[in-house]
């Protein structure tokens, strides 16, 4: 069996976010089903756009902060793919964000 790709949009990592999932108990969970996070080129867009909004008001950068950290503690530490629409990694292995 290969492993599926799970693709979280936004609302579910701002879940995520909200709710201070620990990325070893989500992959754990994701493993029983011989799954992993992958993160789509879109979710990238859309954390762009909240970053842009982020800049004049402090509520959306204390947001963007928060959500952005999740974001990164999951990448950082469970090694999440970014993978590109053909369903290729983005980036090159050992690339740090």
């Amino acid at each position: 069996m290969t492993m599926e790709f799970v693709y979280p949009d936004t609302s579910a990592w701002n879940c995520l976010c909200h709710q201070g999932v620990e990325p070893s108990e989500l992959m754990a969970l994701l493993a029983t089903c011989d799954a992993s996070l992958a993160l789509g080129l879109n979710v990238m867009y859309e954390m762009g756009k909240l970053f842009v909004k982020a800049s004049p008001m402090p509520t959306y950068s204390h947001r963007f902060c928060s959500l952005f950290s999740t974001l990164l503690n999951h990448l950082d530490s469970l090694s999440v793919k970014v993978r590109n629409a053909n369903g290729k990694d983005f980036r090159a292995p050992g690339y740090r964000f």
